[in-house]
Formats: C-alpha cells, sequence, structure tokens
C-alpha cells in the first residue's frame, strides 16, 4: 500500500506527521464544516491499482485525536466518515486492509474540513438576492451542466442560507452552483425552476437587480384599441414584439421582463402567457411565466438552454386575456416594465420599453330581440353563440325554453335580478321560445 505503518507506532507517534499527508483518497477525503454529511470513501481503491495486488477492507477506527469527533465504519468495501462537532482541525481515521496473498496492512485517510460561508439561498441563481423569473435566465445558461452537489444539512431548497462548493465554471452574474438551485448537482428545468417557484418573491438583504438599460430595439403592445362583445364576457390578446427582419436582436440568449395588468379587472385565471419561437434559428428554450395577482404583473421570461447565443426577432409571445362581467364599458392599460436582455454569458444588453397600451372594452347591443314586460320582467338577448337571460324581477323566475315543435329543450330558474348565459351553438339553426308564467317570447338561433 502507499504507506505502511505499525498500528503501535501509529497509536503513539506525533499526530503532526498524519496530518502533513493528503490521505489514500484526497479528492474524496473532504467535507464542509458543519454539513453533517456522511461521506462515503473507498479507501482501498488506489491501493487496488498496484499489479498483482487485490485489497479486502478489513475495519477502520479513528485516530486518537479524533476518538469522539468522528464516527466510522465500514460498509462493504468502504468506509463512511461522519464529523460530529464544528471544530476547523482535519480528522484522521486508520483502516487495515487484507491483501490476496494474506498479509494485513494499515493506512490511514485524513479528512480535510473546508470551512465555507453561508452565502447562497436556493433560487437566487443569479446572486441578487431575490428569487424570481430572472433567476430563470441563470438556469439557462448553465442548462445541463452537472457536477458538486450540496451535502449534509446544505441539500435542501428551503430559503435558507446554505454552504456550496464552488464549480469550474462561472458566467458574469455568478458561479454555476447558484443555478444548481436545489443542489441536486445538475442544472435542469425540474428540481431547478421547481425550487425558484418555491421561493417565489423571496428576498433578502439589500436587493440589486440590474435591469436592461434603455437604447436598444423598443418593444411592442399589439392589440385592437377597442374590443367589442356581444355577451358579459370578452376575450382579447395582446401580442409582445421586440426587433424585427430589418432590426434584429444581435446575439441574444434569454430576455425576462414583466407585463403589468389591471388586477381589479383581470381575474389571475384569466390571464396567461403563450410563447412564440422568437429567437431566428427556433432552437427549443426555457419558457417561465408567473402571475402576481396582488400586484397585478405577469412575470415572463425566454432564454436559450445550448449555451450558445442568436438573434431574435419579431413575436416573444402573446397574452390571453379574458374579462368578465362586462355592463358597460372598460378601460384597460398594459404595460411592459423591468425587462433584461442578456447574451450567453449574462452581459446584460439594452432595449427600450414602449409606452403603456390601452385597451377599451365595450359591449355590442344586441341585433335580436331585446325586450322587457312589466308582466314577466324578463331581459333576453342572443348572438351567434350564446343566449343570455336577465330576471329583472326582485321574484325569482322561471323560464322554460322551448322549440318550434313544442319540446321543452331547457328550463331555468333565476333569482332576483341574475343573470345567466346558455350556450346555443349545439342547438338546431330555427325559432324557438321563452315561456314564463304569463307571457311567450320568440327568438331565432343561427
Amino acid at each position: 500500500m502507499k504507506q505502511k505503518l505499525l498500528l503501535s507506532a501509529l497509536l503513539c507517534s506525533s499526530v503532526q506527521i498524519l496530518l502533513g499527508q493528503n490521505g489514500t483518497r484526497p479528492d474524496e477525503a473532504k467535507v464542509i464544516l458543519g454539513s453533517q454529511v456522511v461521506r462515503t470513501i473507498n479507501v482501498v481503491a488506489n491501493d487496488n491499482g498496484t499489479p498483482g495486488k487485490t485489497y479486502t477492507l478489513l475495519n477502520v477506527y479513528p485516530a486518537v485525536t479524533s476518538i469522539g469527533n468522528i464516527t466510522v465504519n465500514t460498509v462493504g468495501g468502504n468506509a463512511t466518515f461522519q464529523a460530529n462537532h464544528n471544530g476547523s482541525q482535519n480528522d484522521t481515521f486508520f483502516y487495515r486492509a487484507q491483501d490476496n496473498l494474506g498479509a494485513i496492512d494499515t493506512n490511514y485517510v485524513v479528512v480535510r474540513k473546508d470551512a465555507l460561508s453561508l452565502d447562497q439561498y436556493p433560487g437566487d441563481a443569479n446572486k441578487d438576492n431575490l428569487c424570481n423569473h430572472i433567476d430563470i435566465l441563470n438556469i439557462g445558461i448553465a442548462y445541463g451542466k452537472s457536477e458538486i452537489m450540496r451535502e449534509g444539512i446544505y441539500f435542501n431548497n428551503n430559503w435558507v442560507l446554505v454552504k456550496a462548493y464552488d464549480w469550474t465554471l462561472t458566467n458574469v452574474k455568478s458561479n454555476y452552483r447558484y443555478s444548481d438551485a436545489n443542489g441536486d448537482g445538475t442544472v435542469d428545468s425540474a428540481g431547478d425552476v421547481g425550487t425558484i417557484v418555491k421561493n417565489y418573491n423571496r428576498s433578502t438583504g439589500f436587493v440589486n437587480v440590474h435591469y436592461s438599460p434603455t437604447g436598444g430595439e423598443s418593444f411592442q403592445l399589439l392589440s385592437p384599441d377597442t374590443v367589442k362583445t356581444e355577451s358579459s364576457t370578452g376575450n382579447f390578446t395582446v401580442k409582445i414584439n421586440l426587433g424585427s427582419n430589418a432590426a434584429k436582436i444581435k446575439k441574444a440568449y434569454g430576455l425576462a421582463f414583466t407585463v403589468k395588468y389591471d388586477p381589479l379587472q383581470i381575474k389571475p385565471n384569466n390571464i396567461i402567457f403563450k410563447a412564440s419561437k422568437w429567437f431566428s434559428d427556433n432552437e427549443t428554450t426555457l419558457n417561465f411565466s408567473q402571475i402576481n395577482p396582488n400586484t397585478g404583473e405577469v412575470d415572463i421570461t425566454l432564454v436559450r438552454t445550448t449555451g450558445n447565443g442568436a438573434d431574435g426577432l419579431g413575436e416573444l409571445g402573446v397574452i390571453d386575456v379574458v374579462i368578465e362581467d362586462i355592463l358597460q364599458g372598460i378601460d384597460l392599460n398594459f404595460e411592459i416594465t423591468k425587462p433584461v436582455l442578456i447574451d450567453s454569458v449574462y452581459n446584460v444588453l439594452p432595449v427600450t420599453i414602449p409606452t403603456p397600451k390601452p385597451v377599451h372594452i365595450v359591449k355590442k347591443s344586441s341585433s335580436q330581440i331585446n325586450s322587457t314586460t312589466k308582466n314577466s320582467g324578463l331581459r333576453y338577448y342572443v348572438n351567434d353563440q350564446k343566449l343570455s337571460l336577465k330576471n329583472e324581477n326582485t321574484k325569482p323566475l322561471e323560464v322554460s325554453i322551448v322549440n318550434i315543435l313544442g319540446k321543452e329543450v331547457s328550463k331555468k330558474m333565476l333569482a332576483p335580478n341574475q343573470l345567466i348565459e346558455t350556450e346555443t351553438n349545439l342547438w338546431s339553426s330555427g325559432i324557438y321560445f321563452l315561456r314564463t308564467a304569463n307571457e311567450a317570447y320568440k327568438i331565432f338561433v343561427k
């Protein structure tokens, strides 16, 4: 073996001699101070590389100076090590192994404890003290890379400070270990993006976000100035553009931004972002959106995962919006804020945000019968897809809907001042009648 020592000499000799060595497996014989990790070390792996030798691990035990401070055990052909204290001194343990000729040798391993800083919050991938959609950019930059997973008590995805070894790769913003948000040793869209979602909008200390300076190509928000609807619900789309064939965004890698909307008029489940193929080579991107209902914001990120930038132009995506309870005109504004456009190493590129986009929602007057009688108090109207009924009485009102053959197709009980809508797209085209206790009204369904 690399170093043969008599057991009695090891137990009595100065530990300083031992501490000057690197140990049998110095690349594995290290832990983060205070991590409480259980480290498994194949202590005879190097020795088995000797021609004609095959070693079997017999037992392990701590050095005199480490007794009570560490726990070591054998598991098959490996030794398991765990520090039981937070002292900064290195720990040493011995092991006995027998070769294939029956000879027994004794060796030792020095386990180095690295006093790393508590400086990482899981999910803060770009080290700006805030966990949000902008961190997805760093996930895209480091996507698919694998190195050192976090260990012991630091292998978690909670918003608490953890320690971790630096990875060999870094970008302008941070080391890739920060992109490994959940600490499993691989940057991906499952565990790491999931950690960002779990800790979303959490922050600590001074938040230091660097947004894109103005001066580059301008965003565009494209939607009709006026949206007309025949029912109490209106649907429309807002397109988001950046760049064009004549003015491409050169060597872009990812883009994060926020769209503000009116949370008093739009419910969180009635607004959704759908990403488009913005990069000119149409490579797959990691797309992310998050609704902040309290502030009326949609956080959006589109980032590549290939490691190489590309030109971007045209439509970034569309926002689908549904407005409910339209009784009269509604005025809305959509605004882009806080853009971060980066290249493949996180250099921030300039863009220009546009003025807010106003959209006016109005309800059309129905072209069909729209009546109120003093006897029934029923108001109704139809369009191509829906029949709307409103009871303007102070008492409940029952309405039957029958076809021209006298067959009842539906029956509705309306509470006082209740408005209901019935889908008619599955009905046959023709004449129908609305019947109350006192009146009948003829309608035509296309």
